[in-house]
């Protein structure tokens, strides 16, 4: 109610304006100008479908995500991101520059997000995890929250790495607390522990699979008919494993075999590298390094602010409320966000 009543006021109008001038000073409690750099937001969606179903990440409802497009596209600059991210390392980035992202790359970008977007001109960049696409696998943090929301059991004990836990499957609260303790334990794995963990996973909850069940990830092909036009598409490496836990030479393969598989399938130059879960942790100290040697000229993050031409190339941040449903306070914490967050 206060968001959709400050909106109404014009006050999301209002710290927009603030925004395009000035920032607020994140150790003192001040304005400070922006002395011409202008931020560039960019934006980390996953999936737009209709209802929740088994996988990890809650979708963001169709109507909602064109509410947060109708209102990024009449307020803000979209701009492709590659574009944007030459023009705020030239220095040359417009006002109220803003791009679209997609993580994974889910079917549902094309059922869901892609008419859309299209609807609105709004271009978007979608990194693809290239295990993924076309094989009928998911990524391991679906086939995690996949395997306890179809468990075939009501409670199971799990010994992980020297931890006994006991896992309740049959509440929604209990499914929850499963998933956040089991992705957690991915997020520290290498290779060979997801491969480990995964296996267990499915032993310990006896999950039952669908038949015929349409794939969850986009085939090939399905990229293919979305190159071009307003659609591009980015590396988000090969295993979904976060980057930290690989050797230098499993980063080297990570990094340079998905750019290879993607130039390969979709016959474009790949620039863009966005790090599987993307927090500092996640990454660790040598992936920048080896998305540099891999080719990538932008690597990208989630961690939360808008992105600055004093950034890392290597380091790009990502962030935004995409995840308000509501229009009125979409409108107000982007505006905020961008004025408190920027730099």
């Amino acid at each position: 109610m206060i968001h959709s009543l400050a909106s109404s006021l014009g006050i999301a109008a209002v710290v927009r304006r603030l925004g395009d001038r000035f920032r607020l000073d994140r150790r003192r409690p001040w304005l400070r100008r922006r002395r011409g750099a202008q931020p560039l937001l960019i934006l980390p969606y996953h999936r737009v479908a209709p209802a929740p179903d088994d996988l990890l990440l809650s979708p963001t409802p169709p109507d909602v995500f064109e509410a947060q497009i109708a209102h990024v596209t009449g307020c803000y600059r979209v701009l492709p991101l590659e574009a944007a991210l030459d023009a705020l390392f030239a220095g040359g980035l417009p006002p109220r520059s803003a791009a679209i992202t997609f993580d994974d790359g889910y079917r549902d970008n094309l059922e869901y997000a892609y008419p859309i977007l299209k609807k609105y001109n709004a271009p978007a960049t979608i990194f693809l995890a290239t295990d993924f696409i076309g094989s009928g696998r998911l990524p391991p943090h679906d086939g995690i929250a996949r395997a306890v929301r179809r468990a075939g059991v009501s409670s199971a004990r799990m010994e992980w790495k020297g931890r006994l836990v006991e896992f309740r499957f049959d509440s929604p609260g209990g499914a929850s607390a499963a998933i956040a303790c089991l992705t957690g334990w991915l997020r520290a794995c290498d290779s060979h522990e997801t491969a480990a963990l995964l296996s267990q996973v499915a032993e310990i909850t006896k999950s039952s699979a669908g038949e015929r069940e349409a794939p969850a990830m986009l085939s090939w092909d399905e990229a293919r008919s979305l190159r071009g036009g307003i659609i591009a598409f980015g590396s988000h490496g090969r295993s979904h494993v976060a980057c930290a836990r690989l050797t230098r030479e499993e980063l080297d393969a990570e990094l340079s075999g998905s750019r290879a598989v993607i130039e390969r399938e979709l016959g474009a130059r790949v620039r863009l590298f966005a790090y599987p879960f993307g927090k500092p942790e996640d990454i660790g100290p040598h992936a920048p390094a080896a998305a540099a040697r891999a080719g990538y000229e932008y690597a990208l993050t989630t961690v939360g602010a808008p992105a600055d031409m004093g950034c890392d190339r290597f380091a790009v941040p990502r962030g935004g409320p995409v995840w308000e449903t509501r229009a009125g306070a979409f409108a107000a914490r982007l505006a905020w966000w961008r004025f408190a967050r920027g730099v």
